[in-house]
C-alpha cells in the first residue's frame, strides 16, 4: 500500500527585482545565482545587491562591477563538498571584497571618474548557513518562524544638518574591511537583500506580511519593488530573495508497520458499528434527561434570577513576573497587539511564535493582562514593552 508522505517539500525558490526611484535613473544593480540543481557544490546560492553613486554613467557601472566581482570570485565549483567551503568562506568573502574595492578605487581614478563607488552586500549560502559580506547600507534580511530579522548593520553617521552620510563604501578608499557574518538557516527560511529605497518603504511588519502572502518569491520581489516605487522612494529600489530548501514537517502520519496493518484494520468497524450505536443512543438518552434537568432549573429560578455581573476581583493569572511567554492567536478573529496599558491603542503587532518576558499582571476591565517585554519578535521590536491579554499567551516551548 502506498505511504503518506510526513514531509512537503519546499524547492528553491527565489526571485530578483529592481526599478529607479523619484530620480529617475537606477544606479543599483543585484544578481542571484541558483546552483541548488549542480550535482557537486560547495554552497547552494550567491546573491548580491549593490548601490552605485556618482550619477548617470558611473552610479550604475560602479554596482554592476562590484557584484560582478564577487560573483566571479565566489565560484561553488571550486569546493568539493559543503564542508571545505565552510572552512574558508569567510576568508574568501573578506578577500574578494577587497579585491573589488581595490579594482573600483583603481578604476574611479582614471579621468572622468572619478567620484564613482558603491554599497554592496552579498551572500553565498549553503544548505545551513548564510555567509555575508557587507559594506554600506544595503540590508540583509531573514524571515523565520518567529519573523523578520535584521542581519546586517548599516555604515552611516548623522551629519551636523541631520542628513546621512556613508561611512563605509566600495571605490572610496585603497583598502577597506567589510562586515563578514555568518547566519544560521533552516528550510524554508527566507534570506534577502534590499536597498533603501524599499526597507525605508516597508515596515517590517510589512515585508513579513507579503512575503508570507505570496509564496512565489519572484512575484513577492516584484510586488513589494513596484509598491515602494509607488510609495515614492527617491532612491533605487532593488531586492532579491532565496527560500532554503529542504524537508519541511507537516502533519505527522503513522509509522510504516502501522501503514502496513491498514487492510486489517479496516475491516474491524464492522464488528464494532454495535459499540457505535450503543454509544449514540446513550448520546441522544443523556442529551435529553440533560436538557429536562437544566429546563426544570431554569424555569424554576427565572423570577429569581440576577444579571449577570462582570467579575471586578483579581482571577488567578497563570504567568509570573519573568515567566517566558509565546503569542498564539489560533482560532482568534483578532490579531494581537501590545498596548500601552489595558485597552488602550494598538501599538504594536505582535505575530504568532513571537516570545514575550512577563513584567507584571494587571487585572483590568474584567480581563487578565500583563505588563510584557517582547525578547523574540520582529526587526525593531526587540525590547518594546507594554501590555497583551492573558488570552493571547501560551506556555514557551
Amino acid at each position: 500500500m502506498e505511504t503518506q508522505p510526513t514531509h512537503w517539500t519546499i524547492g528553491p525558490s527565489h526571485g530578483t527585482a529592481t526599478k529607479a526611484g523619484r530620480n529617475g535613473f537606477n544606479e543599483s544593480a543585484c544578481q542571484l545565482a541558483d546552483y541548488f540543481e549542480r550535482a557537486s557544490r560547495g554552497f547552494l546560492c550567491f546573491m548580491a545587491v549593490a548601490d552605485g553613486f556618482g550619477g548617470p554613467g558611473l552610479g550604475d557601472v560602479a554596482s554592476r562591477m562590484a557584484v560582478d566581482i564577487l560573483n566571479g570570485a565566489i565560484d561553488p565549483g571550486q569546493f568539493e563538498t559543503e564542508q571545505a567551503f565552510r572552512h574558508v568562506a569567510e576568508q574568501s568573502l573578506s578577500d574578494s571584497m577587497r579585491s573589488a574595492n581595490s579594482r573600483m578605487f583603481d578604476f574611479a581614478a582614471t579621468p572622468g571618474k572619478e567620484g564613482m563607488g558603491a554599497t554592496l552586500t552579498c551572500a553565498a549560502i549553503d544548505s545551513e548557513n548564510a555567509f555575508v559580506a557587507h559594506v554600506g547600507n544595503a540590508r540583509a534580511y531573514v524571515l523565520t518562524a518567529r519573523g523578520i530579522r535584521q542581519v546586517t548593520s548599516d555604515h552611516v553617521e548623522i551629519t551636523a544638518d541631520g542628513g546621512k552620510r556613508l561611512t563605509r563604501a566600495l571605490g572610496v578608499v585603497p583598502d577597506i574591511d567589510a562586515d563578514i557574518l555568518r547566519v544560521p538557516l533552516r528550510p524554508g527560511e527566507i534570506f534577502f537583500i534590499c536597498t533603501h529605497g524599499l526597507y525605508s518603504a516597508f515596515s517590517a511588519e510589512e515585508t513579513t506580511g507579503v512575503m508570507l502572502s505570496i509564496p512565489d518569491l519572484q512575484a513577492a520581489c516584484d510586488w513589494l519593488v513596484d509598491a515602494a516605487v509607488a510609495r515614492g522612494a527617491s532612491g533605487d529600489v532593488t531586492m532579491t530573495a532565496w527560500r532554503v530548501p529542504g524537508d519541511v514537517p507537516v502533519v505527522v502520519t503513522a509509522p510504516q508497520s502501522q501503514q502496513a496493518e491498514a487492510p486489517v484494520k479496516e475491516a474491524r468497524p464492522k464488528k464494532r458499528r454495535w459499540l457505535v450505536a450503543l454509544i449514540a443512543i446513550l448520546l441522544l438518552v443523556g442529551g435529553a434527561v440533560g436538557g429536562w434537568a437544566i429546563g426544570s432549573v431554569w424555569y424554576k429560578n427565572k423570577s429569581t434570577a440576577k444579571p449577570v455581573v462582570k467579575p471586578t476581583t483579581p482571577q488567578a493569572a497563570r504567568f509570573h513576573a519573568g515567566d517566558v511567554a509565546m503569542i498564539d492567536t489560533t482560532g482568534r478573529p483578532d490579531a494581537c497587539y501590545l498596548v500601552d496599558y489595558p485597552g488602550g491603542p494598538q501599538q504594536t503587532r505582535l505575530y504568532d511564535g513571537w516570545k514575550v518576558r512577563i513584567i507584571s499582571p494587571k487585572y483590568s476591565q474584567g480581563e487578565q493582562w500583563y505588563r510584557v517585554e517582547v525578547t523574540q519578535g520582529g526587526l525593531n521590536t526587540n525590547g518594546k514593552q507594554g501590555y497583551v491579554q492573558e488570552s493571547f499567551l501560551v506556555e514557551s516551548r
